[in-house]
């Protein structure tokens, strides 16, 4: 299904009240990418994402979120941008950390990402970049109808021991 131009999402900033809604929708994010966990897995998964929403939630120092909500005002979903700096391009940039929404191939997701990097150009970034599950081809052409390029680039990351 092609996704209509029309499609009415609403997109604003959460709340500090939406946090255990951000959880769970967070919960059913990570199950589509493959990253679901069970028993105390999960639990630990679910305290992570909480303790990730919450300052965001009360404070934009490090970045927002903000909730997709459909024709009726019902959230369906959920956009993080958080903010970095780069030397390369010699300023302030975006990093799109997770655009979920449950409702798919009906347009809101390309109204939600829209509106998210409007934001970050609101904000004066100078870029915005996000990475993606290799096997997520749907999620990279959704980014690249809207004007986003696959870079070489190849992320690695180290946790604390």
């Amino acid at each position: 299904m092609s996704e209509p131009a029309d499609t009415p999402a609403i997109i604003r900033p959460a709340r500090p009240d939406e946090v255990e809604l951000l959880v769970e929708m967070n919960a059913e994010y990570r199950a589509a990418e493959g990253h679901g966990a069970d028993g105390d897995a999960e639990i630990a998964a679910r305290q992570r994402a909480r303790a990730g929403f919450e300052p965001l939630l009360v404070d934009r120092t490090h970045g927002g979120v903000w909730m997709v909500l459909d024709e009726t005002g019902s959230p369906i979903g959920y956009g993080i941008l958080a903010w970095s700096w780069s030397v390369e391009i010699g300023g302030p940039e975006a990093v799109l950390d997770e655009l979920y929404v449950r409702r798919r191939s009906e347009g809101f997701g390309s109204r939600a990402l829209e509106a998210i990097v409007a934001e970050a150009w609101e904000h004066k970034m100078l870029r915005v970049f996000m990475e993606t599950e290799r096997t997520n081809e749907r999620a990279r052409s959704l980014y690249v109808r809207h004007g986003f390029s696959v870079d070489d680039s190849i992320w690695l990351s180290r946790l604390p021991e």
